[in-house]
């Protein structure tokens, strides 16, 4: 084999083997990203939902005085509707909050994995391309 050609297909192959290991440490920073992502994502949300908490410890705390102040006993049942009231209006937001933390992290994940397919098959394609470049070199430079 002539050593041009060689050559040729030598620095096609390293640039193919090259390109492929790049392709691959892509995705999985992809697939890494995205988790750590998700993670911070779920800190996030619980962090809403225990301020969620200390909030509506506070306005029960509130009501009770509001009601305790003005004659009207606390156990009364305008008192404790106006309670329960409160906490499923604050089980509700709890609730969205959760959800869309939830949707997010899934949202984050899904993101990476994607991310990390498109860095993988394209990493494939690309040494499929290398392969014919060096075919092609050899059938070019080797004559007829």
């Amino acid at each position: 084999m002539d050593p041009l050609v060689a050559t040729a297909i030598a620095s096609t192959a390293i640039s193919t083997i090259t390109g492929f290991l790049g392709s691959k440490k892509a995705a999985k920073s992809a697939k890494k990203q995205a988790a750590e992502e998700a993670r911070l994502e779920g800190i996030v949300t619980d962090e809403k939902i225990r301020r969620l908490d200390i909030e509506e410890r506070a306005m029960a705390g509130e009501t009770r005085a509001a009601y305790a102040g003005s004659g009207v006993l606390t156990g009364s049942p305008s008192p404790q509707t106006v309670l329960q009231e409160q906490a499923r209006e604050f089980q509700k937001q709890r609730d969205v909050t959760k959800e869309a933390g939830a949707s997010k992290v899934a949202s984050a994940l899904g993101q990476g994995s994607a991310t990390a397919d498109y860095y993988r098959y394209s990493g494939y394609a690309n040494v499929a391309s290398g392969i014919s470049n060096m075919l092609t070199t050899y059938k070019t430079m080797s004559g007829p």
